[in-house]
């Protein structure tokens, strides 16, 4: 993941822009970028914090400029099916110099405008400046996978990929939403688009903002959930189990083949689950090479204490099927968890009451020496009703 950072209005003082883009440092490690342009209201800033995945040269840096000079993007993300979109921009004859999807996502947006959206595969919030007209565009993918965060004033917005940036600018307060702190306690999570700050928001998934020269902000809606009967779909009789699992196969293998677009090492979390088992399957079908997984073990004195059995097992039965065609991990997860809770308080901003977050901090953590990113069966269990609950 990548970190952005922004703001359009009245001017700010250096040392918190500087500070605001060094609080997204773990997520983005390899460079860090910072711009600062004239506007009507003041001035914009951009800020980014890189994780190389795509031409790691200094070439992908960002904030990234267009050959003209006149539009500057930041993005967080990826654009899976970017080298597709590449070569129909250059049959428009739009240059390139990078390998990124940065650059074709900024070229899409010159030449489609919004309309780009609909053409994106992805995971995205990025923010795009017309340094002519003085606009700036915020979107966020269809689901809302990519975090985009934003604060608005009389005179300026500032936005981020965490809310803990947007504290180090001035004008963005500490300010508890009581309505926001009861449905935590609720839901154990503050739904979307409201968060635990008051006045801090999140741009809603499948919606880009616009910001007007003059500081005016519009929301747009490019993509909604479709159902049958609306959107053109046709209320169809469904198909057979057969038809339905076939179907379901060749989404699935599309989904993990685009995402095996990478400059740098991948792999797979493995609980052993049939979510995470198909994952690393269908990296095996589409890719032929092997694969990196990673698994989380408790202390065997801590077993008695868990709801559910060790993830071991049933990973041990996947990396047995697949024999050389894993290269398989098991971390411990040792005590000490709540000496953890403050880093993780400070990470996730808006707490989750979910502990399992706390597993998956420490794989990442164990997996990050010798895996860069890591795909996982996450959204499984809301999909295909997998919770009890």
């Amino acid at each position: 993941m990548c970190g952005i950072f922004g703001g359009v209005g009245r001017p700010e003082e250096e040392a918190r822009v500087r500070e605001a883009v060094r609080r997204l440092t773990h997520r983005g490690p390899d460079a860090e970028g910072v711009e600062r342009h004239p506007h009507p209201l003041g001035e914009v800033w951009l800020g980014f914090r890189r994780l190389a995945i795509q031409d790691c040269s200094p070439r992908g840096n960002q904030p990234m400029a267009d050959a003209t000079g006149r539009w500057r993007i930041v993005f967080n993300g990826e654009i899976y099916n970017f080298r597709e979109l590449r070569r129909e921009l250059e049959g428009h004859g739009d240059p390139f110099r990078t390998g990124t999807d940065t650059e074709v996502l900024l070229a899409a947006w010159i030449r489609w405008g919004p309309a780009a959206l609909e053409r994106l595969v992805g995971m995205f919030a990025f923010a795009v400046l017309d340094t002519l007209t003085g606009e700036v565009a915020l979107a966020r993918d269809r689901l809302g996978i990519k975090p985009l965060y934003y604060h608005t004033t009389p005179r300026r917005l500032v936005f981020a990929s965490e809310v803990k940036a947007m504290l180090a600018v001035s004008g963005v307060e500490r300010r508890l939403d009581p309505l926001a702190a009861a449905r935590f306690f609720t839901f154990l999570w503050v739904p979307g688009p409201d968060t635990l700050l008051e006045g801090v928001r999140q741009v809603e998934p499948g919606t880009w903002l616009q910001v007007g020269a003059d500081g005016a902000l519009r929301a747009h809606r490019y993509w909604e959930v479709p159902l049958p009967g609306t959107d053109g779909i046709a209320a169809s009789p469904p198909p057979s189990p057969a038809e339905a699992a076939d179907r379901l196969e060749a989404l699935l293998q599309e989904a993990v083949r685009v995402r095996l677009v990478s400059d740098v090492p991948l792999g797979a979390f493995l609980s052993g689950g049939v979510d995470s088992s198909l994952v690393v399957a269908l990296m095996r079908r589409a890719s032929g090479e092997r694969v990196t997984t990673h698994t989380v073990l408790f202390p065997r004195a801590d077993a008695g204490w868990h709801i559910e059995e060790d993830d071991a097992p049933w990973a041990r039965r996947v990396r047995d099927h697949f024999g050389d065609g894993v290269a398989y991990h098991e971390h411990t997860l040792e005590p000490g968890m709540a000496d953890l809770l403050p880093r993780m308080v400070w990470h996730q901003d808006d707490p989750v009451a979910d502990p399992a977050a706390l597993a998956a901090w420490l794989i990442c953590a164990a997996a990050r020496p010798t895996t860069t990113v890591l795909l996982a069966g996450m959204g499984a269990e809301e999909l295909f009703a997998g919770y009890p609950r």
